[in-house]
């Protein structure tokens, strides 16, 4: 089998992704704190306590997100051989890159450094060739670990 051509695709367009991070925490914050409110019987159920308790708890959500989420990273290189990721000043870093939704003109992958640091969630939005190509190289990369030889004899 074929290895697939040198590909690379810049994921800063990764920037719907993190503010729909950042708009799900709020949301599950506002819930989390309408319901403590209402099942506490703080308030009654027409005041206005747990629309309240929603908002501020959103609010607060989506401020600490925002601050703690990392910046998307720079860029996914696929060299021939392995996975590099290029961040902002920092030296490349090897890993493993594994595509978890591949709808149309947008993909998320999960990128594991070889080095045990932190996994990484990339997102990609429609970068025209660099994505198709990025794509090429994540579906064409022959599997590390070798067939099951009961297959082999299958065939023959």
């Amino acid at each position: 089998m074929r290895h697939p051509p040198p590909a690379e695709a810049n994921c800063a367009s990764g920037r719907w992704w993190r503010q729909l991070q950042i708009m799900l925490h709020a949301l599950a914050a506002a819930v989390f704190a309408a319901w403590l409110v209402a099942a506490a019987g703080w308030f009654d159920a027409d005041s206005a306590g747990p629309p309240s308790a929603a908002a501020l708890a959103a609010l607060a959500a989506a401020w600490l997100v925002g601050r703690r989420l990392p910046q998307p990273a720079g860029c996914l290189r696929w060299d021939g051989a392995g996975w590099w990721l290029e961040t902002g000043g920092a030296a490349a870093i090897g890993g493993t890159a594994t595509p978890v939704f591949d709808v149309g003109p947008w993909l998320l992958l999960r990128f594991a450094p070889l080095d045990a640091g932190p996994l990484r969630w990339l997102a990609f939005a429609d970068a025209g060739h660099g994505l198709r190509h990025l794509r090429t190289a994540l579906h064409g990369v022959a599997p590390t670990q070798p067939a099951r030889q009961g297959a082999a004899d299958r065939r023959t």
